[in-house]
């Protein structure tokens, strides 16, 4: 048996921080003219189910207990859920935008 490495290991923060983030920006970019609100989350319903599907899974990994024994992970705080959303979201948002040398129309 393995002994408990502490509520919050840095492992966890790991596993989480890449995983909801991009998953929810694949459904902002999905065009480059209408924004999410305008398109609706409806409007590609398999997209948003696999978005769906990622968080639960990786919320499961995290919070349930007999997937903490598989994946040897442990629960994360509200606080340091909070807090590894915010600097994963961060830094995402901190990249340098592409800039798309297309002529405008095509």
């Amino acid at each position: 048996m393995v002994p408990p490495r502490g509520v919050g290991s840095p492992a966890d923060h790991g596993l989480h921080g890449p995983g909801p983030g991009p998953a929810a920006h694949v459904l902002a970019i999905r065009s480059e003219r209408e924004s999410l609100f305008t398109q609706g989350l409806g409007s590609n319903l398999p997209l948003l189910g696999a978005v769906v599907l990622t968080v639960l899974l990786q919320m499961g990994t995290i919070y349930v207990p007999v997937l903490n024994g598989i994946f040897k992970t442990d629960p994360l705080s509200l606080g340091e859920l909070a807090l590894t959303c915010v600097l994963a979201s961060a830094e995402r948002s901190s990249r340098p935008r592409q800039v798309d040398a297309r002529p405008a129309g095509l």
